[in-house]
């Protein structure tokens, strides 16, 4: 068996840090701690398919989520990619969407700006699959401490205009 190492499961990217604000995007499987670093882990072997929901909860928010800026990444040369798309609810929840490869990204792996917007966007206390995607273990892999598959909140804004990614101010 090879520990699918370094994937940063379901640790919920927060959007926001105070009590009137609150809302995360997480993945699945979560894993669990196999090694000593700080990131949770799966049991695989190469050639197996993971199936993964990255889902968003916007428990806690006092106003629709209207705008939402995911930097997804993946070590392309552990996890292949065999099928990505979105759910007919993130595509309900948000009619305008792009996606930007970014350029010399620090962890030097495939590192993607996914941008999604509405005018009316996803409603407070909601929870919704927002992507599905298998990948399959691929033999570059390595247990090296860095993330193959991580996904982090840049920028989520909701009705009021309030950008939910910074402190509030009191």
């Amino acid at each position: 068996l090879v520990f699918l190492g370094a994937i940063a499961f379901g640790a919920a990217s927060p959007i926001a840090v105070t009590p009137a604000y609150g809302a995360s995007v997480s993945f699945t499987p979560i894993g669990s701690q196999l090694d000593k670093d700080a990131i949770n882990d799966l049991e695989v072997n190469v050639g197996d398919t993971i199936d993964f929901s990255f889902v968003l909860d916007t428990s806690g928010l006092s106003a629709n989520l209207q705008s939402l800026d995911l930097l997804f990444q993946q070590d392309t040369t552990e996890l292949g990619t065999l099928d990505v798309f979105r759910t007919d609810a993130d595509i309900a929840a948000f009619s305008d969407f792009s996606g930007s490869i970014v350029e010399n990204p620090p962890l030097e792996i495939l590192t993607v700006l996914f941008q999604r917007s509405d005018a009316i966007g996803v409603s407070p206390n909601s929870t919704l699959e927002i992507v599905g995607a298998t990948y399959q273990v691929l033999p570059g892999f390595k247990n090296d401490g860095l993330p193959d598959l991580a996904v982090t909140v840049t920028s989520a804004i909701d009705a009021n205009g309030i950008d939910l990614t910074l402190p509030a101010l009191e």
